[in-house]
């Protein structure tokens, strides 16, 4: 028979390879460096770029190669202008010191003022909605002066103008292979513009019921930005049951959804204890293969 002791250095042993997998996935957009497109007259002939270090002291900045053969070794904020467009990315590389070692850092660029990258988003993470954000990276959509954009799914032109951003949420309907193409150009000269195209692959396809996968068996709702909350990744298509229960069969929590998002607490908002719980998610519209299982919250308190 296992004492308490035993059972609960396990489940940290578990929590903390989660962790460490969190860590790992880290976007390389916060690490290193980060480059953000600045406004052009012609973006037909020209895309520029502003690179910013993230590497904290005491590394010492030495130098930059924008991939293009130029170099910068004055700014450490450097501006540089590509006289080349192109829908293909260039590795940068940034230069420093550290500890006296030299160190190098590189990252894909890719000079085009229609660049622009497709994630999940983080507030749902259901499969078919993305968010496409412009490599411009305005703070807001009210940030915008001279540029003009213009999205397009799969060869249709989004004429909603709630999509006429650079920065855009976006909810896909077919499933597969999905074609999206951003337009650029200047206000000063619509008939100069850019395109940047990616293709995105929405799944699943639902030809046969899905499952789901990836469900955590244990997170931890202590508000310190890592495994915060319990999340099934689904399409966002579906109305989904999630029932959640106490190991002696107490109901404790029971939401329906397009989508599963829990923070731990129980029907009347109140911090469940940490410890080993029970969950049923049943789908209604029949996409998903039922999935049910235990989960623990281990919130690090004493």
């Amino acid at each position: 028979m296992h004492k308490a002791g035993q059972i609960r250095i396990a489940i940290l042993i578990i929590l903390l390879s989660v962790s460490n997998g969190l860590f790992a996935q880290a976007p390389r957009d916060t690490v290193g460096f980060v480059w953000r497109l600045l406004e052009v007259t012609d973006p037909t002939t020209e895309a520029k770029v502003e690179f910013t270090p993230l590497v904290p002291v005491p590394a010492l900045f030495t130098s930059w190669d924008f991939g293009d053969s130029n170099t910068n070794a004055i700014d450490s904020i450097a501006t540089h202008s590509y006289s080349t467009v192109s829908s293909t990315a260039l590795d940068v590389d940034y230069n420093f010191k550290l500890n006296g070692n030299d160190s190098t850092i590189t990252r894909r660029v890719i000079p085009n003022s229609a660049a622009f990258i497709a994630r999940l988003d983080s507030s749902t993470n259901v499969t078919y909605v993305r968010v496409l954000r412009s490599s411009f990276f305005f703070s807001s959509n009210n940030a915008i002066t001279a540029m003009r954009f213009e999205w397009s799914v799969n060869g249709v032109a989004l004429t909603d103008p709630n999509y006429q951003y650079p920065n855009i949420r976006y909810e896909f309907t077919t499933p597969g292979s999905n074609t999206v193409t951003l337009k650029v150009w200047n206000v000063a000269d619509p008939t100069k513009f850019c395109t940047y195209t990616k293709t995105i692959n929405i799944i699943p396809d639902f030809t046969t019921k899905a499952k789901l996968t990836d469900i955590p068996n244990v997170f931890t709702p202590n508000d310190d930005g890592i495994a915060d909350k319990f999340i099934v990744q689904t399409s966002g298509t579906s109305r989904l049951v999630f029932k959640v229960f106490t190991r002696t069969g107490a109901l404790v929590y029971q939401n329906q959804a397009y989508f599963i998002n829990w923070d731990g607490k129980n029907d009347n908002g109140k911090e469940l204890p940490e410890g080993i719980y029970y969950y049923i998610i049943e789908d209604l519209d029949k996409q998903y293969e039922s999935a049910k299982g235990f989960v623990y919250i281990f919130r690090g308190k004493k």
